[in-house]
């Protein structure tokens, strides 16, 4: 009997700063929860879990401009994310770290793998020119300061440019401008804490292992390149975990820097992980069986793949991931989707606030998944795809087959060539989904393509339960919502499996669902737009 593999899912940790809109799901989040549904489907065991990132600075600005209580940020946002991730139905473990019961294992946790950091060669300290506000008592870094990249020259905050995909440091801006606007910044040494990654070889190596693109490739070396294998583990502030004894300017000190600390933050994933799995060890121990695979987006390329790959090979200590699935930016009717303008779709708006189907948002989304490229999420595009495959093809199709059903209630036995046509599809669709070859666009095209060639074959036809038990467990991962309520309408229990398809239930209970897709318009999709996209409606009309 094939023994279970077990996988550990861990898509981008969001700052709890604002909510989750189509852009964040239909990059890291849909990806890794489409995966998860298709290795349990087909037996094996995964789980997908995350956390609030609370230590990323945004939340300190967050703060500052709602005059609200840093904590309360934390904990406001990090319920809307929630909500917004439910709504699309990611079925993720998606834990606070603010919450009591985690509270003292994160920190824990990051001052954990400091420790293990510290105790090797490649740990050191240098000095650093960074700004200060005494009026403010804001060391100009994080989310306080601006300016311009200083290898693309493209405007650019915090410690990333979202442009070319570098990291650097404060000192590196070109043009610093303060966010706050503060006009008494000095300049002052800090002797900050980095790690210098003298295995780049073993580094580069594992990275080309995991399949990474080109594109993502060449940002690492050339990053690895400019900064001679440096990358920061501490930055000065005081919001975050305190590293070392040592006091800064004002009430400032070291704290872990955050994107670094993406590492720790995945070891308590691990932790939670390793708990209710009754493991024996962490996911990111050595000798662990366990699959571990995170996904984020291009601009987060180097803090995953240096600072948090890096940190696991310099401590010889910890397992490093074993797949990192990046993509590139989502756009919203061919402009970057922005919380600062507002030109947002929340997630959460266009499922409960109209008459969209998660399904059909995710299918859309993963149709389009910017994998190599940057994609967009154009209305008119989804309303016609809405319109035109799900509802008059797919669900047209299945309500007939369902009422077909109903007449007979019978329930032939599955004919053999059936069974190995739908269970070779399955498995081209689950290696289409798997990495390091993951390609979601193919796996969807395969799909769609799989489902209007079977819905025309006669054999098929003439078996309508088992035409739509066999809908039911291909389109899972795809379509959870449809997938599981034709499942139940067939007299099953629990989700769609490999293991549980050739099983027959009583159909005398059997009652047909009501249609799953509606017919849309612009005017159905209002309530969620943002006004930059209904004024450019307007101005067009």
């Amino acid at each position: 009997m094939k023994s279970k593999k077990k996988f550990l899912l861990i898509p981008a940790m969001p700052t709890p700063n604002g909510r989750l809109h189509l852009g964040h799901i239909g990059g890291p989040f849909l990806k890794m929860d489409i995966l998860a549904r298709s290795l349990n489907r087909n037996g094996d065991s995964a789980k997908v879990i995350s956390s609030s990132d609370i230590y990323e600075s945004y939340v300190l600005l967050k703060s500052y401009q709602t005059k609200m209580d840093v904590y309360k940020v934390c904990n406001h946002f990090h319920k809307l994310i929630e909500d917004d991730l439910k709504a699309l139905m990611i079925d993720c473990d998606y834990f606070n770290p603010l919450d009591n019961a985690y509270k003292k294992q994160v920190d824990d946790m990051y001052l954990n793998t400091m420790e293990a950091l510290s105790k090797t060669k490649s740990y050191y300290r240098r000095n650093e020119k960074v700004f200060y506000s005494s009026k403010t008592d804001k060391y100009i870094v994080g989310t306080w300061i601006r300016g311009n990249c200083p290898h693309c020259q493209n405007d650019a905050g915090s410690y990333l440019c979202e442009v070319c995909g570098m990291q650097f440091n404060p000192e590196d801006f070109k043009e610093t401008k303060p966010t706050l606007g503060e006009t008494d910044i000095k300049e002052k040494n800090v002797n900050t804490f980095f790690l210098k990654i003298k295995n780049i070889k073993k580094l580069l190596n594992h990275i080309t292992s995991m399949g990474t693109r080109l594109e993502f490739f060449k940002i690492i070396e050339r990053y690895l390149d400019f900064y001679k294998g440096e990358v920061r583990i501490t930055n000065p502030g005081n919001w975050g975990v305190k590293w070392g004894n040592e006091n800064l300017e004002g009430k400032n000190y070291h704290v872990v820097f955050p994107y670094t600390g993406l590492f720790s933050l995945s070891r308590v994933c691990g932790a939670l992980y390793s708990k209710e799995m009754n493991l024996d060890r962490n996911p990111f121990e050595k000798g662990s069986e366990v699959t571990t695979i995170a996904s984020f987006g291009i601009d987060s390329t180097i803090p995953w793949f240096v600072g948090v790959l890096g940190s696991a090979i310099e401590s010889n200590t910890f397992k490093p991931f074993d797949y990192l699935l990046t993509n590139h930016f989502y756009k919203l009717e061919g402009s970057k989707f922005s919380t600062s303008r507002l030109h947002v779709i929340w997630a959460g708006d266009i499922v409960n606030k109209t008459k969209a189907k998660s399904d059909s948002i995710r299918f859309y989304l993963a149709k389009n998944h910017p994998k190599d490229k940057e994609t967009d999420f154009n209305i008119s595009d989804f309303i016609h795809f809405n319109n035109s495959f799900l509802v008059k093809e797919f669900d047209i199709k299945v309500q007939k087959l369902l009422y077909q059903l109903l007449e007979t209630k019978e329930v032939k036995k599955l004919p053999s060539n059936l069974n190995k046509d739908l269970m070779l599809a399955v498995k081209q669709q689950a290696n289409l989904l798997m990495p390091p070859t993951q390609n979601l666009n193919k796996a969807v095209e395969f799909s769609q393509n799989w489902f209007l060639k079977t819905i025309k074959n006669e054999d098929w036809l003439a078996n309508p339960y088992w035409l739509l038990k066999s809908l039911s467990l291909f389109f899972f991962p795809i379509m959870p919502e449809i997938s599981e309520t034709i499942w139940k309408a067939l007299g099953n229990t629990g989700a769609p499996t490999n293991k549980n398809f050739n099983n027959i239930n009583s159909l005398e209970k059997l009652e047909i669902p009501t249609s799953f897709f509606e017919i849309l318009d612009y005017n159905n999709l209002l309530p969620c737009l943002p006004k930059t996209i209904i004024e450019k409606q307007l101005k067009f009309n």
